[in-house]
């Protein structure tokens, strides 16, 4: 969108290969700069239950939880 002007607040995911990997410290310093420790994010489901992220100063949680239960309809 032409007002963003390239700029989101969206992070495209924090997986790679289908495995939650840990904030890079660049990433973990510009959120430390605005006063940012935690960040949560959904709809990138792993696993039965929400997963944690930690290191020294961010904590990222991904609470997507669409795979709770697959023997229901909605998976859920």
């Amino acid at each position: 969108m032409a007002a963003m002007h390239g700029r989101t607040v969206t992070v495209s995911s924090f997986f790679e290969r289908g495995h939650p990997q840990p904030l890079g410290a660049d990433v973990c310093n510009y959120l430390n700069k605005s006063g940012i420790q935690r960040v949560l994010v959904g709809h990138k489901p792993f696993g039965d239950s929400p997963t944690i992220l930690r290191n020294s100063s961010v904590e990222a949680i991904d609470a997507d939880t669409s795979f709770s239960d697959p023997t229901k309809p909605d998976n859920r």
